[in-house]
């Protein structure tokens, strides 16, 4: 058999580079005398780079992908011997394979797929830390961990083996490491081989399996995704196999329906992973995306598994994720053509995008200029002019109506941003919903309340309440399984999932074309400006939606709200607030086959809950009333009253000096507390004007001046009742001025205020 001449194949190729190398990579660009590429498989970016004069490559995210030509880039690249990505490429040069003979040698046998999952007695092969790498020009690495790959069922896929090369620092001052799949393959044993699958499974499948529900947070690296799993016990952690390089071959299919936090490592090249990470995700089916956006003062390549630098709150990051869109991250929107362009956008002129009707994805004109540069110089021109294009004037929220391009009577075009569910009603038993309804509104009336609300919510989409909802109580106890199969029913689109972060930035996107907004973990205690942000979303009939480096607009606003919490102070209310349902529960979270049981029901029965929910009876409803009176409104309003309020609460209800009697006048409570304050901290902080909006918080009247005769002699009194007062608002001002003379005049003492320090 010949022997290849690799050198003058070599060669021929780096003088072809130019050409070749676009030909191989479209994504490519090249930059001065180097070609860029996000990998070897193509990926969009710049971490590979190959010298087009010496013909060295290598990709900076990945240090075992590299060489000294393009036969051992096309060889890392297709997973093929070097003999073979030889022979290729003479092929695609037109150039002969052989220059000298040499002697023939037995080929060997491929090993093929590796056996997956590894059967239960094939012992685990020997990994000792600080071994050497087996190949030998890799033995300056040493073994430093190994993470076990297992499937749904808990059963071994193969293993990743982390080497770090000894006392050598990459670009980023960490250490310097390959990742090596350790595979078995029957008879021939295990190898530090890939597993031979076109896919690469995700490292925590059996986690997704045992959490079937639960969001997920994805990071980059094993090590990284059990530090994250220690720190966010709510989500489990994923990652996939071979860092960024191999990002292109990780099957994402596992995380369909989940709602995803994708946490990429503090680097250029984590930062510029989110649009690919995006992609994949939109093509496996994951229901949302929210993305960290790592800080620039931690180190470069910073993730989850280093020491967290002072002055950086983990906790705050994450939950300050941005919202990341998913609508056509599949779909390769530069493969259309003129007229393909012209049936699926419309040009909002209101906000001046183009929105493609099938995605939801929207340009600017530079950005439409720019998607499609390849067609023509400018692309957006070319749009506009045509008549073919559809125009629209605005962007609506209609929910119920079907129709994408609505006619308004003033003679404008919208285009409704509204998505029908596709849950179709089913006749059957509900009766696992409402016990666990039960369970969550533990007290008479809370349970009738909540269904209606959220009965309401699906039977008259096109109309809006007035109030939101707030369960609350200990954590663990299925609050959050309400906003997820009411999502389902209002369909995915139609929803959002936000926390408290977004609900305080200026930008508020989520809300756009939305029925339902999920806050989990609402906490705003001392800060009223969310709560007055707040108050226009859940009661008014349009809203100013504010998108970062986008031009405000106003929308029709149908969104209803759902709270989670798990603390009594975390909305700051008062008594007189009439935008909340808060229902609390006391109760302890039910043992963790419930749960399972519970969502696997759920997701078998969606149709028999929105059944369910259609045949409610809401004639006696009214969506604008004030929401009842609850248990859980009362703690709240209590947790979030200052000092001074609850110290005032306190005298009152014990009937304590200077509230012994239901009736007080102003002056006299002033004078009485402020001698008793003068010399605390509270001394300077007690004025009139606080003592009477914590009284009238408290739910004390003020009964204005009363006349009255008493002992022959005429009283006038400014008096307050701070009990009982509508029985007081009855009386007539006679009676009053009695009740209250005669009452000074048996009251026992004149003890001073009680202090609670």
């Amino acid at each position: 058999m010949p022997k290849i001449d690799f050198k003058v194949i070599a060669d021929a190729a780096l003088r072809s580079a130019s050409s070749l190398l676009p030909n191989a990579y479209p994504n490519g660009v090249i930059d001065g005398d180097e070609f860029c590429i996000g990998n070897i498989d193509g990926a969009k970016g710049q971490s590979l780079k190959f010298n087009l004069k010496t013909g060295k490559w290598k990709d900076f995210n990945h240090p075992t992908h590299a060489g000294g030509d393009m036969i051992q880039l096309f060889a890392a690249r297709d997973g093929v011997s070097q003999a073979e990505a030889a022979q290729n490429l003479a092929r695609d040069l037109k150039l002969p394979l052989a220059s000298r003979p040499s002697r023939e040698r037995a080929p060997r046998e491929p090993l093929g797929e590796a056996v997956a999952p590894v059967p239960a007695d094939v012992p685990e092969p020997r990994l000792v830390i600080g071994a050497p790498h087996p190949v030998p020009r890799m033995a300056d690495h040493f073994m430093a961990g190994w993470w076990r790959y297992l499937d749904s069922r808990r059963r071994l896929l193969f293993f990743s083996v982390r080497y770090d090369k000894a006392g050598k620092l990459n670009a980023k001052g960490k250490t310097a490491k390959v990742f090596s799949p350790y595979s078995f393959f029957g008879q021939k044993g295990w190898r530090l081989k890939g597993w031979g699958r076109p896919y690469n499974p995700l490292y925590g499948l059996h986690r997704l399996a045992e959490q079937p529900n639960a969001p997920a947070l994805l990071v980059e690296g094993e090590k990284a995704a059990d530090a994250a799993a220690a720190l966010f016990p709510g989500h489990v952690v994923v990652c996939w196999f071979g860092g960024l390089g191999q990002l292109a071959k990780a099957d994402f299919e596992p995380l369909a329906g989940r709602d995803v936090v994708y946490w990429p490592d503090a680097d250029l090249s984590g930062r510029d992973s989110v649009t690919l990470v995006a992609a994949k995700l939109a093509a496996a089916g994951a229901t949302g995306l929210r993305v960290v956006d790592p800080p620039k003062n931690l180190p470069d390549g910073w993730d989850l598994a280093d020491e967290v630098p002072p002055g950086i709150d983990i906790l705050e990051l994450f939950e300050a994720a941005e919202l990341h869109s998913l609508s056509g991250q599949s779909l390769l929107l530069q493969d259309l053509d003129l007229q393909q362009l012209l049936l699926r956008f419309v040009f909002n002129v209101g906000t001046e995008q183009f929105i493609d009707q099938e995605t939801g994805l929207r340009f600017s004109r530079p950005q439409m200029d720019a998607q499609y540069r390849h067609m023509q110089a400018s692309t957006s021109v070319v749009l506009l002019k045509d008549s073919q294009l559809t125009k629209v004037q605005r962007l609506a929220f209609m929910p119920g109506n079907a129709n994408r391009i609505v006619a308004e009577a003033d003679g404008r075009r919208a285009l409704n941003l509204w998505r029908p569910s596709d849950v179709v009603p089913v006749e059957g038993d509900a009766s696992m919903i409402e016990r666990h309804l039960r369970y969550l509104c533990p007290r008479p009336g809370e349970y009738d309340h909540l269904v209606d609300m959220l009965a309401f919510m699906v039977q008259r989409p096109g109309e809006k309440l007035k109030s939101a909802v707030v369960l609350a109580g200990a954590p663990g106890t299925g609050k959050s399984f309400v906003g997820h199969f009411m999502r389902a029913i209002i369909g995915i689109p139609n929803t959002s999932v936000v926390s408290t972060s977004h609900v305080k930035s200026q930008f508020n996107d989520y809300l756009e074309a939305k029925q339902l907004i999920i806050v989990e973990e609402i906490m705003t205690v001392g800060r009223m400006d969310i709560m007055n942000m707040l108050k226009p979303y859940i009661t008014e009939p349009t809203i100013r939606v504010d998108v970062k480096h986008q031009r405000p607009y106003e929308i029709e606003n149908f969104a209803n709200f759902i709270f989670f919490t798990n603390h009594e102070d975390a909305l700051k209310i008062k008594n007189d607030e009439r935008r909340y349902f808060i229902a609390w529960s006391d109760d302890r979270p039910n043992p963790k086959e419930y749960y399972i049981d519970l969502f696997a029901w759920e997701r078998q029965n969606r149709g028999v809950i929105l059944s369910w929910l259609l045949s409610r009876d809401l004639s006696q409803f009214n969506p604008s009333a004030p929401p009842p009176a609850t248990e859980g409104k009362l703690r709240m309003v209590r947790a979030g009253r200052d000092e001074i309020e609850a110290w005032l609460e306190e005298l009152i209800e014990n009937r304590r000096s200077p509230f012994k009697l239901d009736l007080v006048e102003l002056n006299d409570v002033y004078r009485a507390l402020s001698d008793a304050t003068a010399s605390t901290r509270w001394g300077a902080h007690l004025t009139r004007p606080i003592l009477i909006r914590a009284l009238k918080e408290l739910g004390a009247a003020d009964l204005g001046q009363r006349r009255g005769i008493v002992g022959g002699l005429t009283e006038r009194k400014s008096l307050w009742a701070v009990r009982h007062a509508d029985r007081y608002r009855a009386m007539s001002a006679q009676a009053l001025i009695e009740h209250y003379i005669n009452g000074k005049a048996i009251e026992d003492g004149t003890d001073e205020p009680d202090m609670p320090f």
